[in-house]
């Protein structure tokens, strides 16, 4: 996009085989455009590099896993954190789930500069899906998660890791995770403030937890509130239309910045700089 005249200037497809799968990311050490992607005849995760002047493929490494969605660079920009939801999926069947009595999601790091994965990490329920991260300036990753499993099941629904060490879940009453309604969807996180935010769409609720401890602050309401950007405030935006300032404590109302009638966004949102 030219973000200037609003002007769509590029599509990028994927190859033969292969469709996207979520996300995708900029390296500026590489030059590179990551991006998240699917075999949809082996069923196998990818991470597709491409050069970011022209947008041909480079590099194509396997993610670690199936499903990968979010992707994320760690500080060294070398390192990629992958999501691996462990869903499979096929895009002439796009919203039908076709493993999920075998799915086994995983958090992968993946060395650009090697091609290999070098940590990975499972959680004990293998329906419990790593869909979305978010990555402290000291490499801190979160990870929201999104259950599969029987709908009355209590299950914790975010995790977070340090390379080198387990992945652990965040620690939160039981009534919290019940309240969240097995779903999670964007995460940002607030460094000045030491805080997560984490998107709950199907509870109405953005909920907060500290950055440095994994403890459970607080929740504010939001109606549909799902997609989470940080600029020097936390903004959300919702599948009705809205885009609101948030007040990141509990028995706070967000305020409303901007409200579309004919909008409405998913489990995603970023914020640009333009220079």
């Amino acid at each position: 996009m030219d973000f200037i005249s609003g002007q769509v200037v590029h599509h990028i497809r994927p190859e033969q085989g292969y469709h996207f799968y979520g996300h995708g990311v900029l390296s500026t050490k590489r030059n590179t455009l990551l991006t998240s992607e699917n075999n949809y005849d082996t069923g196998n995760g990818f991470i597709v590099e491409r050069d970011a002047s022209n947008y041909q493929v480079i590099n194509r490494y396997p993610s670690g896993g199936i499903g990968p969605h979010q992707i994320a660079l760690m500080s060294d920009g070398e390192t990629l954190v992958i999501a691996n939801g462990g869903i499979k999926t096929h895009p002439e069947q796009p919203r039908k789930k076709l493993n999920i009595d075998s799915m086994r999601p995983n958090l992968s790091y993946l060395d650009l500069v090697s091609g290999n994965i070098i940590e990975q990490h499972q959680l004990d329920n293998p329906q419990l899906s790593i869909r979305h991260l978010g990555v402290s300036a000291k490499d801190k990753v979160i990870a929201g998660l999104q259950y599969q499993g029987i709908r009355t099941d209590l299950v914790p629904l975010a995790a977070s890791h340090i390379q080198g060490s387990a992945l652990k879940y965040l620690k939160a009453p039981n009534q919290q995770w019940r309240s969240m309604n097995q779903y999670t969807a964007s995460i940002c996180v607030d460094e000045y403030n030491a805080l997560v935010a984490i998107s709950c769409p199907r509870a109405d609720m953005i909920t907060y937890w500290s950055l440095h401890n994994d403890s459970f602050i607080g929740t504010e309401r939001l109606s549909d509130g799902a997609g989470l950007a940080y600029t020097d405030k936390l903004f959300a935006s919702s599948g009705k239309g809205q885009i609101a300032e948030l007040a990141k404590s509990s028995g706070s109302s967000p305020r409303l910045a901007f409200s579309f009638d004919q909008l409405r966004w998913d489990n995603h949102l970023l914020a640009l700089k333009i220079t």
